[in-house]
């Protein structure tokens, strides 16, 4: 199904760097590692699809995985430019970090809650 995009901002999450990383992935019972989730989302932070990569230690090695539902996959076909550069990726178990900038480049913006915001400052 063909969905608007209108006014969607491309955003990404680092699991890992966000505030609530320790109890997300240590409650995990299935491997995972660290996963960055992106999409198209409008300003109030709704999205209309959204897809992981996800890091699992496979053989030894620490490797990453795309995962997308059957209602996001519109979306992913509004972004070659990320497939194309993940292509040139091919079989190198990559990082966070380099699909992350691999995101930046391709236009998206980190909006990773780095701070609890329910924690006070002192």
């Amino acid at each position: 199904m063909k969905k608007d995009t209108t006014g969607m901002i491309r955003q990404f999450i680092i699991l890992s760097q966000a505030w609530y990383a320790h109890s997300s992935l240590s409650s995990r019972t299935d491997g995972l590692q660290d996963e960055i989730c992106f999409g198209l989302y409008d300003p109030s932070g709704v999205t209309i699809g959204e897809m992981v990569i996800s890091w699992y230690f496979h053989k030894h090695e620490l490797v990453p995985r795309l995962g997308v539902f059957d209602d996001a996959w519109f979306v992913l076909s509004t972004f070659p430019d990320v497939i194309s550069e993940l292509a040139l990726l091919d079989d190198k178990n990559t990082t966070p970090e380099v699909i992350a900038n691999l995101l930046v480049k391709c236009g998206f913006t980190d909006v990773t809650p780095r701070v609890n915001p329910l924690k006070r400052e002192a």
